[in-house]
């Protein structure tokens, strides 16, 4: 299968896989979280989408997951941000962050893209014009 991503696409993605391995790092430091993060399955998930779709409402879903990761970031591991004491904790919250906030604003920019070319389209090809 031959997938080509646009630029911004391929940015959203490497951040959500980056969230992804940040919570992974959190996870084997000792952080307590589920057997199976529902967060983890939602960023693969979503990554997975925006490779294997068209769909130009896609790096949207990433977006969302995106918000989610950063919401749980600030409601109970902003401390971690700032305690290098835990080597891989500091880290993977650090993975977890930076790459969560790249796939909010490249998914956002991948979107107004898709939508702006779907625009030019329409207009270019004389869709819509009077006779």
């Amino acid at each position: 299968m031959n997938v080509k991503l646009s630029g911004l696409r391929l940015a959203a993605v490497v951040g959500l896989i980056a969230g992804a391995i940040g919570m992974v790092v959190q996870g084997v430091s000792g952080v307590p979280m589920p057997v199976v993060p529902p967060g983890l399955v939602l960023l693969v998930g979503s990554a997975l989408l925006i490779v294997f779709t068209r769909w130009r409402w896609t790096p949207a879903l990433g977006v969302l997951v995106a918000l989610a990761e950063a919401a749980a970031i600030a409601i109970g591991q902003l401390d971690r941000l700032a305690d290098p004491s835990s080597a891989g904790v500091f880290l993977g919250t650090w993975v977890r962050a930076l790459g969560v906030v790249l796939a909010i604003i490249a998914g956002v920019a991948a979107v107004v893209a898709a939508y702006r070319r779907t625009d030019r389209t329409s207009h270019s090809s004389g869709a819509g014009r009077c006779p």
